[in-house]
């Protein structure tokens, strides 16, 4: 008889008859001509008959082995599939509800649903055994992605902050909770846990842009107005540090001012540009301008009359006409212009005039700023009153030399 090992196999010898004797390692059922036995080997059974008479047989019981039956276990995240795997070689396998076998590979099956599965193994001497295994399911994490606005200006920056897990890490290799970003695109975090599982969240980012600006400047004179013009914020809303929000202004400022001015467009983005408008200091004096009259030869006035101006201050050169008004006399830069030295300047060999001449002197400061001065040059006299001249009497003496009485 052939057993798999663990089982026991019952043998029968002819019936009919008085007695029986099994040999060691069987077990007699009874008086009966039936033994059973478990162990591999030959045996022997002795039979008496009625008049005494006593006859051997023997037999023999077969003992295959079982299969030696492994079935892995498998830790998986929720969602996952897991594998497990028997030991390899045998002719059948019957896995436990719960689990697929795979096509082809009958010792392997795969689950999802965490718990114990076992598995039994059949050999070719239809033997079997029979093994456990185990599918643990952990958690999976549930990725966030948290951001106050996924659409900034340009020059700004988003702050992204991810929540779920215990490691983080970003499309941009980040491996932090939270990164700062100031780029369009989309971010992406992977979450994991102390358990090896993980999910994945995205959100995207825009970056509109900022209005790209101009501002015309200006240099002015005290009194003077200039107008500041913004460009580039067309279709948005401009407000200045004046707070008037046309793209053009006109300023009167008293001195040096900045001036600054906000554009504001329909995604909320908006830049801020600066100007200056300069207030040159005009030219001034402390000391009256004098004026030195033409000298004489004789009774002859020489063209030599001067203007002398001096403490002129912020004065960088200075021009003159004949004339109580500048007019259109010559502008700052022009060859006739005369440079002030040490906050003095003169204007030389000025003709004598007949009458009093008045002249405009304008003195230019280092910019476009001016101050008219009017000067009168009065003229020279030059005859000889009869009150006031000296007779003189030329005669020739002897030697032939004049000589003055």
């Amino acid at each position: 008889m052939t057993i798999c090992a663990g089982r026991t196999v019952s043998l029968t010898a002819t019936a009919g008859f008085s007695s029986y004797t099994f040999s060691t390692g069987l077990t007699q059922v009874g008086t009966t001509n039936q033994a059973t036995g478990a162990a591999a080997g030959s045996y022997s059974v002795t039979a008496i008959n009625s008049a005494g008479c006593s006859n051997t047989a023997t037999g023999s019981i077969t003992v295959n082995p079982n299969p030696v039956v492994t079935l892995s276990s498998a830790t998986i995240c929720a969602g996952q599939s897991a594998t497990l795997i028997a030991v390899a070689g045998y002719t059948n396998y019957s896995f436990s509800a719960g689990l697929t076998s795979m096509p082809g590979q009958p010792n392997i099956a795969t689950g999802t649903v965490g718990g114990a599965y076992s598995v039994t193994a059949t050999s070719s001497a239809s033997c079997s055994g029979s093994a456990t295994g185990n599918i643990t399911v952990n958690p999976k994490p549930t990725a966030v992605i948290t951001v106050i606005r996924t659409t900034i200006c340009q020059g700004e920056s988003a702050t992204l902050t991810a929540s779920g897990g215990a490691t983080y890490v970003w499309s941009t290799r980040e491996q932090s909770a939270s990164i700062v970003v100031a780029t369009s695109g989309v971010y992406s975090v992977t979450v994991n846990t102390v358990n090896g599982c993980s999910d994945i969240a995205s959100t995207t980012i825009t970056v509109n842009p900022a209005p790209v600006l101009t501002v015309t400047s200006a240099t002015v004179c005290p009194g003077q107005s200039a107008t500041l013009t913004v460009g580039g914020c067309e279709g948005g809303k401009i407000v200045w540090s004046k707070a008037e929000t046309t793209a053009s202004i006109l300023v009167s400022p008293s001195i040096t001012t900045t001036y600054s001015a906000t554009c504001t467009v329909a995604t909320g983005c908006s830049s801020t540009i600066s100007t200056m408008v300069i207030v040159n200091k005009i030219p001034s004096y402390t000391a009256v301008p004098h004026a030195v009259t033409a000298s004489c030869t004789g009774p002859v006035a020489n063209n030599n009359a001067r203007i002398d101006l001096t403490t002129l201050q912020n004065t960088d050169r200075a021009d003159i006409v004949a004339g109580s008004s500048y007019g259109t006399g010559p502008v700052y830069g022009a060859p006739t212009n005369i440079t002030v030295t040490a906050g003095a300047v003169s204007f030389a060999n000025l003709p004598n005039p007949g009458t009093s001449q008045p002249y405009t002197i304008r003195l230019f400061s280092a910019g476009t700023c001016h101050t008219d001065v009017t000067v009168i040059v009065e003229p020279a006299i030059c005859n000889c009153p009869l009150s006031k001249c000296v007779p003189f009497l030329i005669q020739q003496n002897r030697t032939g030399r004049m000589a003055l009485r």
